[in-house]
């Protein structure tokens, strides 16, 4: 099925920076670094089943137009940072896109403790309704060196109302702790000429928020 749809978008003073998810099993476009030279394209979250891709909007529409690729196309000149899932489908992290757990520890130590229980408990929700939150910072880790690499953190943050406390019971889990799951993909963008995913990782969403801007110092931010 050849299909595009609306991921998240956000807002930023020069330009404006769309995500959508490109579902196509022909692969277009070719490899990552294909699709980054020639429509200036960013991929992320590369799966058997799909991608993400980040960048302008025109850009996206190119990419769309020279691939035939059909559907429900609709790029959104506001922002939006908020989307339901009817069915729920956690994205599954593998070698090709998980964040290496060694360099993760590093860099948010109390927050990689929680990765395991994060990815344990996000598959409680397949096939229910899920709330998300999209949001990004940009930041560089705290110290005085001059050469401190950015990074763009981007949260596809899971959660559900109070409405659902009963379901979140059922499921042998405790509503006041809730969903508290964050999906975060981190971005190495300290050359923004070339920016590099550096893969995905479940966390708890309270630690992670918590822990930021302890370890980092925090130069943008779209929530």
């Amino acid at each position: 099925m050849k299909h595009i749809q609306l991921f998240e978008q956000f807002i930023n003073e020069k330009k404006e920076v769309y995500t959508v998810y490109v579902e196509d099993d022909r692969e277009p476009g070719g490899t990552d670094k294909e699709i980054k030279k020639d429509y200036n394209l960013t991929v992320a979250n590369r799966t058997a089943d799909g991608f993400d891709l980040v960048g302008a909007k025109k850009d996206i529409e190119d990419f769309v137009d020279d691939y035939s690729i059909i559907g429900d196309i609709e790029l959104y000149e506001g922002q939006l940072n908020e989307t339901t899932y009817n069915n729920f489908k956690p994205t599954v992290l593998d070698k090709k896109n998980q964040l290496d757990e060694k360099f993760f520890k590093k860099l948010m130590p109390r927050t990689a403790k929680t990765t395991e229980e994060a990815m344990e408990r996000i598959w409680h929700f397949e096939d229910m309704t899920m709330f998300a939150h999209f949001q990004y910072h940009e930041v560089k880790p705290n110290g005085n060196k001059p050469d401190r690499p950015k990074y763009r953190l981007h949260q596809s943050q899971y959660w559900l109302s109070g409405a659902y406390d009963n379901q979140i019971r059922n499921l042998g889990l405790d509503p006041r702790e809730g969903v508290n799951t964050t999906l975060l993909t981190i971005y190495d963008i300290t050359d923004s000429k070339n920016e590099k995913s550096l893969g995905a990782i479940w966390v708890n969403t309270k630690e992670f928020l918590e822990e930021m801007p302890i370890v980092f110092e925090i130069s943008k931010r779209a929530m």
